[in-house]
């Protein structure tokens, strides 16, 4: 009793000093955006996470993700909006704190199979502040990694309650918590084999009714992991031959194997994007040539070590068996990546806690102290790399760009910052980037496909249709190819092959909103407004937060005479994005169509809060003053339009009728004037009108 009452004040103490410590190693990572690579697929661009509707949380559980399936993560994502929307703070937080949590629940999983707060402590602070680990909590697509530890390790602890306490609540509970951890990301699929794994912790050998007992685990390894496989192949992530290049695969395996090991140690040079296996410079060294004698030497002194404790060869096959699927001995995604260690580690991490508490006690004084100082530096130097790792992280130029200075041969990087720069406005610097991504590989369609539009955005439209060209040459399997040189072509005024082109974007996606509005955008111009209705109607219904879509939509019914629809497609879209100009602006005209004066001012009111600089928005503010007999603030409002935009000719006109209302003859006489030389006709009635005032005041 005492003590138990010695661990737990032990516990309470040393548990704060870990998550203290982790905290301030990553809390640089909070005040970071998001980047380009794939937080904008899980995140920015995904509509579903826009709301929490029963139908929307149905989709997020029927649904693929970049060929993954993961509906608790993207739930999670739905949470963050809900309370934050678009603030990159909410999600790293939310990464932030999931992660402290998973180095407590690493304490506690250590400490039940251990009973030593040290080697738990030691254990658990390593997890939280390797290097190797920062990609996983700084990038926020990545709450797939943290998310699902938290329940992949809830599960093992609940697992160990259950083989001591023996009640079959905890075995279903611990299967539950198993099926939350594969529906967050499908790397849980390891956790039955950890099962087993601490089984033989525990008891020292294994039996058939282990192995029965789980059954049900496996099964729903089994089912996952088809999902997974089906999922990435979708995408193409799935390597064709990679089964009849298997003994590569295995060598490829044991070399990533002992990449993962060597960074471990020496976490140097990391970088979120590593060049193919063949590639990599350090696998030059005899320590990777002769990587499959190494594993199999180094897994015999493990098997050995099992004659006098059961520590190596737990800590060994619990990294063994949650990397393994990560190891590409059947190729899928990506070879090599930091996050793919995050839970891996806990089994290398518990190895040298064992074996430095062991050297710990055993040793003299003296040589305590250098070994407290040693684990002191080790913890410091691991915390100031991964604070410095944190700060890569900072947005998408500087993620790109670090990878870039370690491996400046890779061309997507390139490809990736070049976005960026194009976004940012930093054309020139885009334009390098891009054409730096081709010369290093000429075959990559994306490059061309980001290079075209960028020249769309320049207004060079015959290299964007070139660009595009080349980039479905590539691949003519991308609708987002064909979408996009269509809407150059629209642009172009070509009309007839920019339809050809989205006609086949809508082929081979039927699905693809944005293919259906620019396809809208060529039916309205050749003014057939029932198929533009049409298009425009399934891109709102494939994409509610389509603003352009309800926009361009409220033009055809403005067309149509329906100012009503007209008016409740703008409201949809300041809905969503209330800090849009133009959508104020333009339902204040239609409020004026409906002879609704006060609340077109109100529109033109906050269009110009939004836009002081919108000449259209004081001129149409204009003509509803004067519509309501407010001549002196529709002439304000005139003359303020001119002073912005002189050669907005038709406020002259407005103005000079404006000004003849109020009995000012001769400026209307002189605005008229302007109005003529600007090549306007002037109605000869109005002419004469104010010719014959003139004479009047004279006389």
């Amino acid at each position: 009793m005492k003590l138990l009452s010695f661990n737990k004040i032990r516990i309470y103490s040393v548990v704060p000093v870990v998550i203290i410590i982790t905290f301030f190693t990553l809390l640089p990572c909070i005040n970071n955006g998001f980047t380009n690579w794939d937080d904008d697929v899980y995140v920015i661009n995904n509509i579903h996470i826009r709301s929490l509707t029963l139908h929307s949380i149905l989709t997020i559980f029927s649904s693929y993700y970049y060929g993954g399936y993961i509906p608790l993560t993207i739930l999670s994502f739905a949470l963050n909006y809900y309370f934050s929307q678009s603030n990159p703070f909410s999600y790293h937080l939310t990464n932030l704190i999931i992660h402290l949590i998973n180095c407590t629940l690493v304490f506690w999983f250590i400490f039940l199979l251990t009973k030593k707060s040290s080697v738990s402590a030691i254990t658990s602070l390593l997890f939280g502040i390797h290097p190797l680990h920062v990609e996983s909590v700084a990038w926020i697509t990545e709450r797939k990694d943290v998310l699902y530890t938290l329940f992949f390790l809830s599960s093992l602890i609940v697992y160990i309650f259950y083989l001591r306490k023996e009640k079959k609540k905890f075995y279903f509970i611990s299967l539950f918590i198993f099926l939350l951890a594969l529906l967050s990301k499908p790397s849980a699929i390891s956790l039955p084999a950890v099962l087993l794994l601490i089984d033989y912790f525990h008891y020292g050998k294994l039996d058939k009714n282990k192995f029965i007992m789980k059954i049900p685990f496996f099964i729903l390894t089994l089912l996952f992991t088809i999902l997974a496989f089906i999922g990435q192949r979708s995408v193409g992530a799935v390597q064709t031959n990679s089964l009849s290049t298997l003994p590569q695969n295995i060598v490829i395996a044991m070399r990533i194997l002992l990449f993962y090991l060597f960074k471990t140690i020496l976490p140097i040079n990391l970088s979120c994007l590593y060049p193919g296996p063949e590639t990599i410079h350090q696998w030059l060294s005899p320590v990777f040539l002769f990587a499959p004698l190494i594993v199999i030497i180094s897994g015999v002194l493990v098997a050995i070590s099992g004659k006098s404790t059961r520590k190596i060869i737990f800590g060994s096959l619990f990294f063994l068996f949650t990397i393994l699927p990560l190891l590409q001995i059947i190729p899928i995604g990506q070879s090599i990546a930091d996050r793919y260690t995050y839970v891996p580690l806990i089994g290398v991490f518990y190895i040298f806690a064992e074996g430095w508490f062991g050297l710990f006690i055993r040793v003299q004084k003296i040589l305590k102290i250098f070994l407290l100082l040693g684990l002191i530096f080790v913890i410091g130097i691991f915390s100031y790399l991964s604070a410095n790792r944190c700060m890569v992280w900072q947005n998408g130029i500087t993620l790109w760009s670090d990878v870039i200075k370690q491996y400046p041969g890779l061309a997507k990087p390139y490809n990736n910052r070049g976005i960026l720069y194009a976004q940012n406005g930093r054309y020139e610097e885009a334009l390098y980037d891009l054409n730096k991504a081709i010369s290093l590989n000429p075959n990559l369609a994306e490059t061309y496909n980001n290079r075209g539009y960028l020249f769309l955005t320049l207004m060079n439209y015959d290299r964007a249709i070139a660009d595009f060209t080349q980039a479905i040459k590539l691949n003519k399997n991308k609708p987002e190819f064909y979408n996009n040189r269509g809407y150059a072509f629209f642009l172009t005024g070509d009309i007839e092959k920019a339809l050809q082109d989205l006609e086949q974007a809508c082929m081979l996606n039927r699905d693809y909103a944005d293919a259906y509005l620019n396809r809208a955008r060529c039916y309205l111009s050749l003014n057939r407004l029932d198929n533009a209705l049409s298009d425009l109607s399934r891109a709102i219904k494939l994409n509610p937060f389509l603003i352009d879509a309800y926009n361009l939509r409220a033009t055809v019914y403005t067309k149509l005479k329906k100012y009503q629809l007209a008016i409740a497609d703008l409201s949809t879209a300041i809905r969503i994005n209330p800090n849009l100009a133009e959508l104020y602006n333009s339902r204040g005209i239609l409020y004026c169509y409906e002879n609704k004066y006060k609340l077109a001012i109100a529109d033109f009111d906050r269009a110009i809060e939004l836009n002081p600089r919108d000449a259209k928005a004081y001129n149409n503010r204009g003509n509803a003053y004067a519509s309501i007999g407010l001549l002196d603030k529709a002439i304000a409002d005139f003359t303020r339009t001119l002073s912005i935009d002189s050669s907005y000719t038709d406020t002259y006109y407005n103005r000079a009728i404006a000004y003849f209302l109020i009995k000012e003859f001769e400026q209307a006489l002189k605005d008229l004037m302007k109005y003529k030389s600007l090549g306007q006709q002037v109605p000869p009635e109005f002419f004469k009108s104010i010719s014959d005032s003139l004479r009047k005041k004279d006389r």
